[in-house]
């Protein structure tokens, strides 16, 4: 039995083997988890499904575990130490020891050998007893494990975490490095997948292969393998942004192949099989077509390309070579995509249209068949077919009289004639109409037309076009007279209604049909009446330019100068003058003809029986067409005639082309002759017609003389200096030419001034009794002219002329351009400059009477007071110093009387110089001591100083109101002036539209648009600049400014060589505009004059009195007011057709967008206006006894709350 020492150190030493091995063990674990997991990662992250590389991991993983394992273990197995070691270590722990339990050890193994036994017994004792009091177990290292420990259990903690998280991977991971050979494979980023996989195609079919990624985004690229057997093709796949797959298809398969799809980090896809079949084929397809019932039409068979009327029932019958199990229709439209089932017969080889699902062909596009057999293989036809519906068309019906918009009287009878159209056949027509004043009352039906039992139909799809029908004439008497209640301004909005067999229905356009008063109506047909005046004076202005041009020709051929390019460019200007002089005459939409027809028809439309203004007018149509068709006609072919000889003659040799010019000159001198008589003619009419003219057209006349006489003198100018330091005699032909075109010109200029001058006398005869103020205005332009001879300086600047002497004639010109100035402004506002300053002048002298007025009353008290005064002493020095006061006071009234008499105020200054007079008595008076006579005199100076006061209001009175009629004249005449040329801008082009019609421009018809513009622009500034003068009268500043706008669209339009609808509209409703602004001043100054009570009367004289309450620029309340309401009503109008638009446009188009913007914006500014204008006056609280005068409170006629409350309750 071994010692108890040797025993306890075994212990001791098997205790520290246990634990070396089991941190080794720990270790161990550690180590091989870190090795599988470390390649598992690697292998997750090369994520190769190579072989090799699969291998190589899993060798990897186990051979390094093997390494740990041999290692680790093996050594730590193997260490025993000896017992002298394990009590060596026992000793450095317990020191107290001191090698005892060594040499104990030593002297059992060795025994008695090595020295004293009783020093070894002692020893071997004292050791044996000394280990029992000692803990041997501590010497041991217990922490020698537990680092290792806490490795390994982290390691396992891991290992387990991974595993329990994702124990999918953990065994794959596991599977991958066990079994390399295994078809394990790691998860992958992109799971690529078709969508339906084909398995089957027809035959020279395609095939369309879409892939999705299962696992969620698909890769940037995908690439799709097919294998034809002979070769892989790799194909690169498209993203379709509708599905968000990836497709391609496969076009025209005809063998059999496989195909798989890799992309990102999938490339691993099996390969599916696709197989190519023989699908069923379509042999034979029937189509029949039948129309809509209430056609009455038969049914009729149709080959494949369907041509058949909107609404018909397409029937189809076919067969196929191979049982089928479905059947469908594919149709397509421009709007709509459809499938429509067909049956399949019994027998599975035939199919047709279904009864309980028929196609019914709605609208134009294309369709084919598709059949499916049981096995999922489809068929479809490669060609599409056209399928193309005829609609039938809603009936048209157009308006022939009346041919606008018309205003006429409540008794007038208005003659209905239009026609009607449609092209399966019209069955009923109706009148309907509309009072906008009444609208709650509906609109009432005229029964105009329906259609008879033998009517003419349609009969077929193909009479359609092979014998259309004819339209329907529709005519009516409309004789308004019946219509009960209809009164002055209510305007009736009529329109034709057809209906067709569908029935269908059509509506023409609206007629407006104003209602006014007869003398609205006469005065309507004046200024249409003028308005030919205007049209005959630009045609008589055409007339003289073309003139002009052949005659500068004629001068050049006389000199013995070849013709040329530049001549032939001159001629070719006046034949285009003289096409505007025939289409001003003669034009069908808007020549002189046609006016006169308008006039004609309104007078007889209204009952005007005016037999004399008849007469004349039918000779002046008569002449008006005789001239176009003769004279103009000559004169035209015999410019186009000699242009074309010009031309011909451009490259003979310069004598042939000299012998020519010499024998163009007959021929030119017969056509100028021919002009000069057309000229003379059209003056002779405007002269005829002098009885409609007005006095404020003579300064456009002479505006466009003084603007021909600038373009003379500047072209004077520009020969002088081109000819500067030539002699007479070394002149060539051309700028002898020059010379004597300049001299004809002016000479011709003169002429027509000495001509206007002779209108200006008869108009100054016959408006010196009703126009007194016109009639002056025009003496007073006469007279200028014959004090300065402006007519005889022009013919001495022709006769310089001719005589080389440019100089002295361009000075001439200068005097003359400015004469004619001062005549103009003589005709357009010298009167009214000269009413303003005397108007200013009056209202400075009424404040100088007043203080004088004020001077007198209290000089009067002063008098009271003195008179008073007790002591005479003192009473005799107040009334010297009285007395000297009132001599100031009289050299002041002196001084006072004196201006008002300058200022043509007599009888106000007669009563101040008398009132002077009285002053000098009571100075006198004053100075004798008599106060009481003193005061008397004063007394009565002062009652005759409140009579000068009365007087000098009543001559204000007068010069204001003389005033606003110069203002109101000046106003109509350039309104007028304006919508005549904006009447022209619209004829212009309405006649562009109908010549270049949907086609684009050429260069001629371009430069017409560009000069229509440029016409259209001048009048826009023109317009707007107006708008600016009379920006205190609201209403009209707003109609002016909104014309502008429309203007300015127009212009931008034709800017853009649009002649569309768009262009159009606004161009007439910009005359619109402007005829509402001339209808509201005629109905303004209409009611103005009406006769009033005494009351009115003199309630409006107190208002006129105090300065003319209400006007503004010459703009009455009333005319305000008028034009209000009629811009309320055409923005009523405008509102509807742009309704009756936003119905047909869907969306609106941006033109119908903008109109609607600026009709909502004008919408607002007239609200304001109605408001501002209809506001009550503002109450006085001064003005006590007025109130007292009028206990019925009766508003002054010019107060602009009771001007007219019909109008602003309409408004």
């Amino acid at each position: 039995m071994k010692h108890p020492i040797i025993q306890q150190v075994e212990r001791i030493r098997s205790r520290a083997m246990r634990l070396v091995r089991v941190r080794a063990l720990f270790w161990c674990v550690a180590a091989l988890l870190g090795v599988i997991c470390g390649v598992a990662l690697l292998d997750y992250l090369v994520h190769s499904e190579d072989a090799g590389t699969r291998y190589f991991f899993s060798l990897a993983a186990w051979g390094s575990a093997l390494a740990v394992i041999y290692y680790l273990l093996p050594a730590t197995w193997k260490w025993k130490p000896s017992l002298l070691a394990t009590a060596q270590r026992i000793e450095s722990f317990f020191p107290q020891f001191r090698d005892r339990i060594t040499s104990s050890i030593e002297f059992l193994e060795s025994g008695a050998a090595t020295g004293s036994l009783s020093l070894q017994r002692n020893v071997i004792g004292e050791t044996e007893a000394d280990l029992q009091s000692y803990d041997l177990d501590a010497a041991v290292n217990r922490d020698l494990y537990k680092k290792s420990a806490l490795v390994a259990i982290t390691a396992v903690a891991i290992a387990a975490i991974l595993a329990v998280s994702a124990p999918r991977y953990a065994r794959i991971a596991m599977a991958r490095l066990a079994a390399p050979w295994s078809d394990a494979q790691w998860p992958r980023v992109n799971q690529l997948q078709f969508v339906d996989p084909p398995g089957s195609v027809a035959v020279g079919e395609s095939v369309s292969l879409e892939v999705i990624d299962g696992g969620g985004q698909l890769p940037d690229g995908v690439t799709l393998q097919v294998d034809r057997g002979d070769r892989i093709e790799s194909l690169p796949m498209e993203f379709d942004f509708g599905k968000s797959v990836m497709k391609r298809t496969l076009a025209n398969v005809t063998t059999d192949l496989r195909y798989r799809a890799f992309g990102g980090d999938d490339d691993a896809m099996q390969w599916r099989t696709l197989k190519a079949v023989d699908p069923p084929r379509i042999e034979e397809v029937q189509v029949t077509v039948v129309p809509p019932a209430y056609t009455k039409w038969q049914s009729a068979p149709s080959p494949r390309v369907i041509l058949a009327l909107q609404g018909s029932q397409i029937d189809f019958v076919g067969r196929v070579d191979q049982p089928i199990a479905k059947a469908r229709l594919h149709f397509e439209g421009s709007a709509v995509r459809s499938t429509i089932p067909l049956a399949v017969g019994d027998d599975k080889l035939s199919l047709a249209s279904d009864p309980e699902q028929p196609f019914v062909l709605n609208g134009s596009g294309v369709y084919w068949l598709e059949v499916e057999t049981d096995g999922g293989l489809v068929r479809t036809e490669r060609d599409r077919y056209q399928a193309r519906a005829i609609p039938d068309k809603t009936p048209e019906l157009v308006w022939k009289k009346p041919e606008e918009n018309i205003f006429v009287t409540p008794t007038a009878a208005i003659e209905v004639a239009a026609e009607g159209s449609d092209d399966l056949g019209l069955q009923r027509v109706l009148l309907k109409y509309m009072n906008l004043r009444a609208t709650d009352a509906g609109a009432t039906e005229i029964e105009l037309w329906t259609a008879p039992e033998d009517a003419a139909v349609a009969s077929s799809l193909e009479s359609l076009s092979a014998n259309p029908l004819p339209p329907v004439a529709l005519g009516y008497a409309w004789e308004l007279k019946r219509l009960e209640g209809l009164k002055p301004g209510d305007v009736l909005e009529a329109t034709l209604v057809g209906y067709d067999r569908k029935p269908q229905e059509g509506v023409s356009l609206p007629r407006r049909i104003t209602i006014v008063t007869p003398e609205q109506m006469e005065e309507r047909i004046v200024s249409m009446q003028r308005r030919l005046i205007t049209q005959l004076s630009e045609a008589a202005q055409a007339q003289a330019e073309a003139r002009s041009e052949t005659s500068a020709v004629e001068i050049a051929a006389g000199e013995g100068k070849p013709l040329g390019p530049q001549d032939r460019s001159r001629l070719q200007n006046a034949e285009l003058r003289q096409r505007r002089v025939r289409r001003e005459i003669a034009d069908p939409q808007s020549g002189v003809a046609t006016q006169i027809e308008k006039i004609e028809r309104e007078m007889k439309q209204n009952g005007l029986d005016d037999a004399d203004t008849l007469e004349q007018l039918g000779a002046l149509k008569t002449q008006t067409e005789k001239m176009a068709s003769d004279e103009l006609a000559s004169i035209e072919n015999k410019l186009g005639e000699a242009k074309r000889d010009i031309e011909l003659q451009e490259n003979a040799s310069p004598d042939e082309r000299a012998a020519h010019a010499g024998e163009m000159k007959g021929k030119l001198s017969e056509t100028v002759e021919q002009q000069r008589k057309a000229e003379r003619d059209l003056e002779e009419m405007i002269s005829g017609l002098s009885q409609w003219d007005t006095y404020r057209r003579f300064a456009l006349d002479l505006r466009s003389l003084r603007q021909r006489q600038q373009d003379l003198q500047d072209r004077t100018q520009a020969e002088q200096e081109a000819t500067i330091g030539k002699t007479p005699e070394s002149l060539d032909p051309t700028e002898r030419s020059e010379r004597k075109r300049l001299a004809a010109d002016q000479a011709d200029l003169a002429n027509q001034l000495d001509r206007i001058q002779s209108r200006m006398r008869e108009m100054e005869k016959q408006l010196a009794g009703s126009e007194p103020a016109a009639a002056e205005t025009l003496k007073d332009a006469v007279e200028q002219q014959r004090q300065q001879a402006i007519s005889q300086k022009m013919r001495e600047a022709g006769a310089q002329l001719a005589e080389n002497q440019l100089g002295e004639a361009s000075g001439s010109q200068a005097e003359v351009d400015k004469q004619l100035g001062e005549m103009l402004d003589i005709l357009n506002n010298r009167r009214e400059n000269r009413l303003k300053q005397l108007a200013e002048k009056l209202k400075e002298a009424e404040k100088e009477l007043k203080e004088l007025s004020a001077k007198q009353k209290g000089l009067e008290d002063k008098l009271k007071q003195a008179a008073k005064n007790p002591d005479a002493g003192e009473r005799q020095r107040q009334l010297e110093r009285l007395a000297a006061e009132q001599k100031n006071l009289q050299a002041e009234a002196e001084r006072l009387a004196r201006k008002l008499e300058r200022l043509r105020a007599e009888k106000a200054a007669d009563a101040v110089r008398q009132s002077a007079q009285k002053l000098q008595n009571a100075a006198d008076q004053a100075n004798n001591d008599d106060a009481d006579a003193a005061l008397q005199e004063q007394e009565q100076a002062q009652r005759d100083l409140e009579d000068a006061q009365q007087e000098l209001a009543e001559k204000q009175k007068q010069v204001e109101k003389d005033l606003a009629e110069e203002q109101s004249q000046r106003l109509r005449q350039a309104i007028e002036s304006m919508v005549t040329q904006q009447q022209t801008v619209v004829r212009e082009i309405d006649r562009l539209r109908e010549i270049v019609g949907d086609r684009s421009p050429n260069e001629a018809e371009t430069q017409s648009i560009r000069a229509v513009s440029q016409l259209q622009k001048g009048l826009m500034g023109e317009t707007a600049e107006f708008a600016r003068t009379i920006s205190k009268a609201a209403v009209f500043h707003l109609s002016l400014t909104t014309a502008a706008d429309l203007m300015r669209e127009t212009a931008r339009g034709l800017d853009a060589r649009d002649l569309s609808d768009a262009t159009q509209r606004t161009a007439v409703q910009s005359e619109m505009r402007l005829e509402q602004l001339l209808a509201a001043l005629s109905e303004g100054e209409e009611e103005e004059n009406q006769p009033q009570n005494s009351d009115q009367g003199q309630q409006q004289g107190q208002q006129q009195g105090g300065g003319q309450q209400g006007n503004q620029d010459g703009i009455s309340q009333i005319q305000q007011l008028k034009l209000l309401k009629m811009m309320q009503q055409g923005v009523n109008e405008l509102t509807a057709e742009a309704a009756a638009r936003l119905a047909q446009e869907t969306p609106p188009s941006v033109e119908l967008e903008i109109e609607l913007a600026r009709l909502a914006k004008e919408q607002g500014d007239l609200a304001e206006l109605a408001l501002e204008l209809t506001k009550p006056a503002e109450e006085d609280i001064f003005q006590i006894e007025e109130e007292e005068g009028d206990p019925e409170g009766e508003p002054a006629m010019n107060d602009p709350a009771a001007i007219d409350a019909g109008e602003a309750e309409n408004l």
